[in-house]
């Protein structure tokens, strides 16, 4: 996951596997980047891997249901397993 505040707006890139596995690193991760976005900011969810309800956890505790909703309808690259697993968590 990177923040790239040299774009305008900002874009925060999800990578990589969002799994249990990962959980520990990912949650460091995301509490480095609080208030450091905002609603502006520009998700891109075309790199993520691997997503478990551990990870999706953590992404609607990092985006928030509403923009994470929103998300799951607009990604293009987003398989449908994600899509599905994402609003099940979030809902």
């Amino acid at each position: 996951m990177t923040l790239d505040t040299t774009s305008s707006p900002a874009c925060l890139r999800i990578t990589g596997d969002w799994t249990l596995a990962n959980y520990a690193s990912l949650k460091q991760h995301t509490a480095s980047l609080a208030g450091q976005y905002d609603s502006t900011t520009r998700i891109e969810l075309d790199q993520l891997g691997k997503l478990d309800t551990a990870g999706a956890a953590l992404l609607v505790e990092l985006l928030g249901t509403q923009r994470l909703a929103q998300l799951t309808e607009t990604a293009t690259h987003l398989p449908a397993a994600n899509r599905a697993l994402l609003k099940t968590v979030y809902c």
